[in-house]
């Protein structure tokens, strides 16, 4: 089984001017299974962002070591940022054909994609034609075009309204279902979570590290009642009275 496994054993930022130094991450331990679907739970500003710098090897500073099928080595990684961050002189196409080392080859991945998504017919479009939630859309789908082994999100749902974050979110499960792979998703809203994962991870404010975690036992093909959704969330705010402030 392809799994990754995560230790952060420390993680630093050095005094910069009149910020003191600071440890952001301290004994965090993790692992995500081939094809689970993880979401992480914080406080804002806990490092999250940083955790993911980290697994994605952009982060090379801190005590600790990451490994994947027990090998010291990093697995093909996609990431999702909170911004779509597409080229605003390149279409839809194009901006996921930059991601791709022979587009030709990849046509068909990427039209299947496309359709997947609902977005075959705006492919040849500017990002300026699109609307927040078909950019968040086309952001996805250029994350999903490499095959990645593990896909890194980072509140991609953010800023988006109530209908188009769940637009959004069902048109991401529907493509995991389809090409399913290991997913660690960042989110602060719970309701979020419960809907996407398998697994959740609660952290602690920094230095960050884990402090508990649920599996998430919802069937799939009922997870987008809300009144489930708010269900399990009372179930959880009962049983972990101590993590009321992450709810």
């Amino acid at each position: 089984m392809n799994n990754l496994s995560i230790c952060v054993q420390a993680k630093h930022f050095p005094a910069v001017g009149k910020a003191l130094p600071k440890c952001a991450i301290a004994d965090l331990s993790m692992s995500v299974q081939a094809g689970e679907f993880v979401c992480l739970i914080g406080p804002s500003g806990c490092g999250k962002t940083t955790l993911l710098n980290i697994i994605a090897g952009v982060d090379t500073q801190f005590t600790g070591n990451i490994s994947y099928s027990g090998k010291a080595v990093l697995p093909k990684i996609g990431v999702v940022f909170q911004q779509p961050r597409l080229l605003a002189w390149r279409t839809v196409r194009e901006n996921i054909d930059l991601v791709l080392a022979n587009p030709s080859a990849s046509a068909h991945s990427v039209d299947e994609l496309l359709a997947l998504m609902n977005l075959t017919d705006v492919q040849h479009v500017y990002p300026e034609r699109l609307s927040l939630g078909m950019s968040r859309r086309v952001a996805i789908i250029r994350a999903f075009a490499i095959a990645p082994e593990v896909l890194l999100m980072d509140e991609p749902f953010v800023s988006l309204d109530i209908p188009a974050a769940r637009q959004v979110r069902e048109a991401l499960l529907s493509l995991w279902l389809h090409r399913p792979h290991s997913v660690i998703f960042v989110s602060h809203d719970l309701r979020e979570a419960i809907a996407l994962a398998d697994r959740i991870l609660f952290l602690s404010s920094s230095p960050m590290h884990v402090i508990s975690e649920v599996k998430v036992t919802i069937p799939r093909n009922i997870r987008n009642d809300e009144h489930v959704i708010n269900a399990f969330r009372e179930q959880l705010k009962h049983e972990l009275p101590h993590l009321h402030a992450l709810f």
